[in-house]
């Protein structure tokens, strides 16, 4: 943690409470908050676990009812898109609509500054990796505890972020300067010292290099975890590009700073991040800044690791790469206790024959008595710690036996060396002696006279032990193996559990699974599907979640043992988790697969294309499976049509045509074809009457939809959710060949539909009638969406709206509630942006209406326009205006006097705008000629 702020993780939850607040205002402010501190936190602190939260509030404030709300949780994702990418957040991208992602996408930002860097620990704080002291002899090496985060107190959140991120580094810099200038000078010391190097007993060996050029020697021979190429890249995401830079420098104060950010980085991670990541943490630290530094860096470094591999359960190969980079650093007394902890905590997770075996190559190689000396002395302490059951003696007798040979050896290391064999005689006893026949006779029996000494001598217990690994951890290492021999029995051990032992396997196994599944070896590829296949459990639905995507791309795999196995696999989730559980990858693999793969799972999937249609996440499918009506495969093609129809069937003709809208135009027009064959061969009653189709049930089943999640009542605008709804609807209604006129820029285009439209008014009147909620929506929209400056435009729309009036008028037809909506009350909205000349042909079309709708009906529906905020001082008017004539006409009887009367001298009396002021008092004047005095009742 810093010691003095807080950071993202730590307000989560204060975060998710606020943002349920319930004014706009304060969500907003949230949003803002977290895209500001996004911008601020290192990429490797968001995590997808500390994510998941924060993307639940972002989520979910999509659909907040309040539009500002909206757009900041827009840009709010668009921020975290840009920096964490696709794929970390893929999950969250699918469950968006198309239209709310290119929003998103349209804000991302593309100059991001990255985030400032960790700054430098100066306060007090839990102990940390460089406060371990060396461990003692009389217990075992523990854990070290991770640092503590301290509690956000109420109200202090945001300003200590912003202190945070305003806090300079310039406290630091003197620090670094003189640190910098001590590790230079020092260095120097050393490589000078060791050209003259001399034993403990003072005596130089013969031909002995200097101690910096062992150093890189050791450095040179060390093991290598990961290639320098990938720790850099991996090295980007976790710290920044920043600090990798730092790294690169020649100036050891950015090395140095930029060490005190990755300190701080594996500091605040969580447990099961430093256990998953701990060999990328050493071999990053073996390139950045490399083993082979000066003394205070590599120290921070060696306590770095010895708390890091406190965390793991497994070192792989890593061990060899820190005993050979760290092995010489023994005869540093500055850094020697450090080294001390880092291989016996080694030890404990590796088990110590196969330290004192790389141990005993290091000293023998070694061209310094000192580095020597110290090994042996190490290795005395394993045994003493240890003991003698988890160590064989063999390293050790082959180690003293080739250091006694030297002639080079000075006494100091001899003596070490007696010291060594005598703690395995105490805990072997004399059957140690027939193993030192090779040793010179002079040496052999001053051995043996101090064997002689401790004949009854007890060794102390062993103060250490090697950790136990759980039974997945030794499957874990078998399943990393090349030989395919263990790869095949750990599998066959892993389908053997018994279900109640799964809930405790450890998620890696599901990371090895996931990679043996596509294995080349198809005999590893099948066990590998069979063993995941036990693994299917409500439990582990996160951890079975990339495995699954992994197990889709075999469709493309022509074996038919894997084919087989796969089906079972499949099989067996969907009767544990459901078939919504497949859902999203299957979703995922058919936009994204060729035809060989999308074959094979169409082919499976036939029997549960039922199944899919109903259930929670099937919507989904809809894009993926209208995007495969064109794929150049015939059977691809096929089966995407029979899956269409489910959905279909489950779904209906708006929202399919309304996911056919977002495709691409050559996937558009195929679709459509498809779709309104199976929407006439569904049972609806489609008839063709010139460019329009007559569908009773089709009107009949959209009025139903729209009584749920009501037309807006104010203009429509083009970037509008409501005109994907239009377009997909108009498509149910119209030829291929109208429809794209009735949506095209081009005016004198789109008055070509319109003309078809008219057309259709004076010859296929029922077709009109079948599709009039439709023509409404598209009426009202054009009226919008055309140039106020297109005067003769907008009286053809007028003219259109008159005609289709008086056809209605003369059929009898009598509009729906839903449609009278449709129409006014955007009309309205219309009437008062308008100019005198338009006002006045709109106002005629509002004459007809009495013929087309109840009178009292009607009058409810100005009345609540005249409430509406949209409606503008010309909108009130013309309201005004028809209410007028209606009371003419029906007298008191179409409204509610005691409500509508005051309302009308409200307006009349306290209302700024002139013309809304004698429009009401028109109304209460006609009023009074009809009820005469009897209206002063009404009037507070």
């Amino acid at each position: 943690m810093y010691p003095h702020c807080y950071i993202l993780p730590d307000i989560t939850a204060e975060l998710v409470e606020t943002s349920k607040h319930k004014t706009p205002a304060t969500k907003q402010q949230v949003l803002v908050l977290m895209s500001s501190l996004f911008k601020l936190t290192p990429k490797s602190i968001l995590v997808p676990k500390k994510l998941q939260p924060l993307c639940g509030i972002i989520m979910e404030l999509m659909e907040d009812g309040d539009s500002t709300v909206r757009e900041s949780s827009y840009e709010t994702f668009a921020i975290l898109l840009a920096i964490m990418g696709d794929r970390p957040l893929q999950g969250y991208l699918n469950q968006i609509d198309k239209v709310r992602e290119k929003k998103i996408r349209e804000k991302v930002p593309t100059d991001l500054p990255p985030p400032p860097p960790l700054p430098s620990t100066q306060a007090a704080q839990p102990q940390s990796p460089s406060a371990q002291k060396a461990p003692s002899k009389t217990g075992q090496t523990k854990r070290a505890p991770k640092p503590a985060a301290a509690s956000p107190t109420s109200g202090g959140t945001v300003a200590k972020v912003a202190s945070a991120t305003a806090r300079s580094t310039s406290s630091t810099s003197k620090a670094q300067t003189q640190t910098q200038t001590q590790a230079q000078t020092q260095a120097q010391t050393k490589t000078a010292a060791a050209s003259t190097s001399t034993s403990a007993t003072g005596r130089t060996r013969k031909g002995a290099p200097p101690q910096a050029d062992s150093k890189a020697k050791a450095t040179e021979s060390s093991a290598v975890v990961i290639p320098k190429e990938e720790a850099r890249k991996k090295g980007c995401s976790f710290f920044g590009d920043d600090v990798i830079a730092k790294f690169n420098s020649s100036e050891w104060s950015q090395k140095l700073e930029a060490m005190s950010c990755v300190k701080e980085v594996i500091e605040i991670s969580d447990e099961s991040d430093i256990t998953e990541n701990c060999l990328f943490f050493i071999g990053f630290l073996q390139h950045f800044p490399g083993f082979d530094v000066p003394s205070e860096a590599v120290g921070e470094i060696i306590s770095l690791l010895a708390y890091v591999i406190t965390f793991s359960s497994d070192l792989s190969s890593a061990y060899i790469s820190l005993l050979r980079g760290f092995a010489t650093r023994l005869s540093e007394p500055a850094l020697k206790s450090k080294v001390v902890t880092l291989f016996l905590s080694i030890c404990e997770i590796q088990a110590p024959s196969p330290i004192i075996k790389e141990l005993s190559a290091i000293a023998i190689a070694s061209k310094s008595p000192k580095v020597t000396y110290e090994i042996v002395d190490l290795v005395t302490t394993i045994i003493i710690d240890f003991g003698i059951p988890p160590v064989e003696v063999s390293p050790v007798v082959s180690l003293a036996t080739q250091l006694l040979a030297m002639t080079t050896s000075p006494v100091e290391v001899k003596k070490a060396v007696t010291k060594m064999l005598c703690e395995v005689y105490k805990r072997t006893g004399s059957s140690l002696r027939s193993q030192l026949s090779d040793i010179k006779q002079s040496l052999l029996g001053a051995i043996s006279r101090e064997f002689d000494k401790l004949t009854n001598t007890k060794p102390a217990a062993p103060t250490r032990s090697v950790r136990s690994k759980r039974p997945e951890e030794s499957l874990v290492e078998k399943l990393r193996s090349r030989d395919t021999t263990q790869q095949l029995a750990a599998l066959t051990k892993l389908s053997q559990l018994e279900q109640s032992s799964i809930s405790g396997i450890d998620d890696k196994v599901f990371g090895e699974l996931q990679q043996l599944v596509t294995n080349s070896n198809k005999q590893v590829a099948v066990a590998a599907i069979i063993s995941l296949s036990s693994f299917v459990s409500p439990s582990k639905e996160s951890a079975l979640q990339e495995p699954v995507a992994s197990l889709l791309s075999l469709f493309s795999d022509a074996n038919s043992s894997v084919q087989d196995a796969l089906h079972k696999c499949l099989e067996k989730i969907i009767s544990v988790m459901g078939i919504s559980f497949l859902v999203p990858n299957i979703s995922s693999f058919l936009s994204s697969v060729t035809s060989s793969g999308k074959m094979g799972l169409f082919q499976w999937l036939t029997k549960h294309f039922a199944e899919i249609a109903k259930c929670d996440k099937a919507q989904l499918m809809i894009s993926p499976t209208l995007m495969c009506l064109s794929d150049r495969s015939t059977e691809v093609r096929q089966s995407a049509e029979a899956l269409s129809k489910e959905l279909l069937s489950q779904f209906g003709l708006d929202v399919i045509t309304k996911e056919i809208s977002r495709l691409s135009p050559t996937a558009e027009k195929q679709a459509t074809t498809v779709i309104s064959s199976l929407s006439r061969d569904s049972g609806e009653s489609h008839v063709q009457e010139g460019d329009l189709y007559r569908s009773p049930d089709g009107k009949r089943a959209r009025l139903e939809a729209n009584s749920k999640q009501p037309w807006p009542r104010t203009q429509i605008r083009s970037s509008s959710d409501h005109l994907l709804l239009l377009r997909s609807q108009m498509r149910s209604c119209v030829s291929d060949d109208l429809h794209p006129k009735l949506f095209a820029r081009d005016s004198q285009i789109w008055l070509g539909g319109l003309q078809t439209l008219s057309d259709a008014v004076h010859n296929y009147p029922s077709a009109v009638v079948d599709n009039l909620d439709v023509i409404l929506k598209w009426l009202t929209w054009k009226l919008t969406e055309t140039n106020v400056s297109d005067i003769e435009v907008h009286k053809s729309l007028l003219r259109f709206t008159q005609d289709l009036f008086s056809m209605l008028t003369s059929t009898k037809y009598k509009l729906s509630t839903t449609e009278l909506e449709i129409f006014l009350y955007p009309f309205l909205d219309l009437i008062g942006s308008a100019d005198r000349d338009r006002r006045l042909k709109m106002a005629e079309c509002l004459k007809i209406l009495p013929k087309l709708f109840a009178a009292k009906d009607l009058f409810l529906v100005y009345a609540d326009s005249l409430e509406l905020a949209t409606t503008l001082k010309f909108g009130k008017v013309a309201c005004l205006q028809e209410m007028r004539g209606l009371f003419e006409v029906h007298g008191l009887s179409i409204c509610t006097p005691s409500v509508h009367i005051p309302l009308f001298s409200a307006y009349g009396t306290k209302n700024t705008e002139q013309k809304t002021q004698m429009g009401a008092l028109s109304i209460l004047i006609t009023l009074r000629r009809i009820v005469g005095e009897d209206i002063w009742k009404y009037i507070p």
